[in-house]
């Protein structure tokens, strides 16, 4: 029994040994944290495509291998090494990124990266990883923001499968994301490869977000929402209230006092909670439809209640490019 005990105990201890051989995750101290640098510059302003030059230094970081990646999405990371201190890459699609450096698996610096558009931007995903941009002369002509489904199959996208149709609006808005209202009217028409039609509205901030979904009575359970730090998943939580006729005009307002958010639906109030965690200033507000949908009649308001910004997208016409910072 002894011989066994001492067997145990000394497979045990090769076990720690060679797990810890095995842990390669760098260790920074203080200094050598310190010592990485990470920044960038845009090639182009309020436009898309845009090419970001990355500028970084991990001399002082002991690793097998570095990374760049230019957001949350982990496809987008590429490989970088020491010696060398620039890295180039291209966003397509305007946002407010998060870009990460990487030593091994560990994140060792985070810088925020602004990509800003000059107007409204529209794309479409089929499959996810593929991303196909519409000009504003291939919208609709009706008086609101939307696509015509025989555009949308010129452009490679076929309504017969899945897709993500989304609208983008990214500048500084100069707006406190703990203190604003937001009202707008949003449908979508039937498809039927879409059983549960659902929109995503994302209001982005500096150090957080919103992420708030709609969908078709009765496919309530595929819902979610996130609100600053606080999760409200569909699975584990009644969002029945944010079920409605997708397929007709719908008009969502929530308002944000010192991180309270209050949700009216059509003129009815349907949900109250609360947040802890500051998103900071409005970087972005984008729309996100798993399916044919449509936008109209947008609205901002700063805590005192002053409108801060209206599109009802009329007239339809294209607008000059312009500088935004």
């Amino acid at each position: 029994m002894l011989y066994i005990v001492v067997i145990i105990g000394l497979l045990f201890g090769l076990g720690v040994l060679l797990s810890l051989a095995l842990d390669k995750t760098p260790t920074l101290s203080p200094a050598e944290r310190e010592a990485v640098t990470f920044s960038y510059k845009k090639s182009v302003e309020g436009k898309i495509p845009n090419t970001v030059v990355f500028h970084y230094n991990v001399e002082s970081v002991t690793a097998d291998r570095f990374f760049l990646q230019q957001s949350w999405d982990e496809s987008r990371r590429v490989e970088i090494y020491k010696g060398n201190t620039e890295q180039t890459d291209i966003y397509y699609v305007p946002g407010y990124y998060t870009a990460r450096l990487l030593a091994d698996t560990v994140v060792i610096k985070e810088i925020p990266i602004h990509i800003t558009h000059y107007d409204w931007f529209m794309a479409a995903r089929q499959p996810m990883s593929t991303i196909r941009a519409f000009d504003r002369k291939y919208w609709s002509d009706a008086p609101h923001m939307g696509i015509d489904e025989e555009v949308l199959r010129a452009g490679h996208i076929d309504p017969s499968q899945a897709f993500q149709l989304a609208f983008y609006l990214v500048r500084d808005f100069g707006m406190d994301g703990d203190n604003f209202s937001y009202s707008t009217r949003f449908k979508m028409d039937p498809l039927d490869a879409v059983p549960c039609p659902n929109i995503n509205l994302h209001v982005q901030g500096e150090t957080g977000y919103y992420w708030i979904m709609l969908g078709l009575k009765g496919c309530e359970s595929e819902l979610g929402m996130r609100l600053g730090e606080v999760q409200h998943p569909g699975k584990y939580q009644d969002l029945t209230m944010f079920g409605t006729e997708m397929y007709q005009w719908q008009e969502i307002n929530f308002t944000v006092e010192d991180k309270k958010l209050r949700f009216v639906l059509n003129g009815k109030p349907i949900f109250s909670t609360a947040y802890t965690q500051s998103i900071g200033a409005i970087k972005e507000i984008s729309y996100f439809f798993n399916g044919l949908g449509m936008i109209d009649d947008v609205r901002l308001w700063d805590h005192t209640q002053t409108l801060r910004f209206s599109e009802d997208f009329e007239p339809h016409k294209a607008r000059e490019p312009e500088t935004v910072n």
